[in-house]
C-alpha cells in the first residue's frame, strides 16, 4: 500500500509539472507579449525611428557618432554592439579605467568640451549602450557642431530643448537628451542623408 501512494505521488508531481510548464512557459509570456503589443505597441517593436548610417535607429540603443562629427553619445563598453552589452566591470581602482578616461578627457579637450561639464562622455554607462547625456553636455558640445556644420547655436539649443526628455514627475532621475534622436534631428536640419 505505501509503494502505491507513491507512484501516485509521483504522477501527482508529473502532473503537476506539465500543468506549470504549460501555464508559465506557455500560456503566461503568450498573453505578456499580446498585452506588451497591443498596449504598448512601439516599445514592444524596440521604439525604432528613422535611419542612420549603421540602419535603423533605436530610442533605445546608442550609436557611434564620434567619428562623423556629431552628438557624442556615452562611450560604450561593447562597441556598440547590443548582444554583449554591459558594463565593462572595471572597478574604481583599475588601471585600465584610470587611463581609458585620461584619454578620453584628453580627446575631449582637444575638441572643446569640458570634461567637467560632460563627465558622462568619459564612463560607460551600466548597459554599455545608454543613448542619453544631459542637456548640460549636448549643449557643451554646440560649440564644435556650429563650428562643423556652420548652423546656429540658437537652432542647435532649440533642437537639444525638443530632444530633452524630463525626469519622471520632476523627481525620479534627471532630465537627458537622446543622443540618437538628437543627431536624426539635426540630419534632417541640415539636410543630410
Amino acid at each position: 500500500m505505501n509503494q502505491k501512494n507513491n507512484v501516485g505521488d509521483v504522477v501527482i508531481g508529473i502532473r503537476l509539472l506539465a500543468l506549470s510548464l504549460f501555464v508559465l512557459a506557455g500560456i503566461y509570456p503568450i498573453l505578456i507579449t499580446l498585452y506588451a503589443t497591443v498596449f504598448f505597441s512601439e516599445k514592444a517593436k524596440g521604439n525604432m525611428f528613422g535611419e542612420t548610417a549603421y540602419g535603423m535607429a533605436s530610442k533605445n540603443i546608442s550609436q557611434d557618432f564620434s567619428s562623423k562629427g556629431w552628438f557624442q553619445s556615452r562611450p560604450s563598453s561593447s562597441n556598440y554592439n547590443t548582444l554583449p552589452s554591459g558594463a565593462s566591470n572595471l572597478s574604481r581602482t583599475s588601471r585600465t579605467l584610470h587611463d581609458q578616461v585620461i584619454k578620453r578627457e584628453i580627446s575631449l579637450q582637444a575638441q572643446g568640451i569640458d570634461p567637467k561639464k560632460c563627465p558622462e562622455l568619459l564612463y560607460t554607462s551600466g548597459s554599455g549602450i545608454d543613448p542619453h547625456i544631459t542637456p548640460i553636455c549636448a549643449l557643451e558640445q554646440a560649440n564644435r557642431i556650429v563650428t562643423k556644420f556652420g548652423i546656429s547655436k540658437e537652432a542647435l539649443a532649440t533642437l537639444i530643448t525638443q530632444n530633452t526628455e524630463s525626469s519622471l514627475l520632476g523627481i525620479l532621475g534627471r532630465d537627458r537628451v537622446n543622443v540618437v534622436s538628437l543627431n536624426l534631428d539635426l540630419r534632417k536640419l541640415l539636410n543630410v542623408k
